[in-house]
């Protein structure tokens, strides 16, 4: 009976943390193309996301914030963090900028180092 109850927590508990974790990459996610519209957006507001691009531009930061809290969760030191963080920032970026217009990019690459508000959940 114990082993049962032992399990049951267990599996339980699997899907609870499973949860939580997904529930934070959608958020990472959401955040991140709240910022990247900002940025792309920030000086030229004609320059907005077609249905298309955002669709693909999800699915891209999708799979960087699922990286994100893979890195978070590894056991490394903040040196080993930053410099992951920032090659990771790079190969993501680099694929933002793949599904960008000519004119997106030019405000993308003028306005990533501004700071941008993102809201708070």
């Amino acid at each position: 009976m114990k082993k049962v109850l032992l399990f049951v927590l267990m599996v339980v508990g699997a899907t609870f943390v499973h949860g939580q974790s997904s529930v934070s990459v959608e958020t990472m996610q959401s955040k991140e193309m709240e910022k990247l519209t900002k940025i792309v957006t920030l000086t030229n507001e004609n320059v907005a996301f077609s249905k298309n691009q955002t669709a693909k531009l999800e699915r891209v930061l999708l799979g960087k914030a699922k990286e994100i809290v893979k890195l978070r969760s590894q056991e490394i030191t903040k040196s080993e963090y930053s410099q992951a963080y920032i090659k990771l920032e790079d190969k993501y970026n680099r694929q933002v900028q793949s599904h960008l217009t000519t004119e997106q990019k030019i405000e993308f690459r003028r306005n990533y180092k501004k700071p941008v508000k993102v809201t708070k959940d």
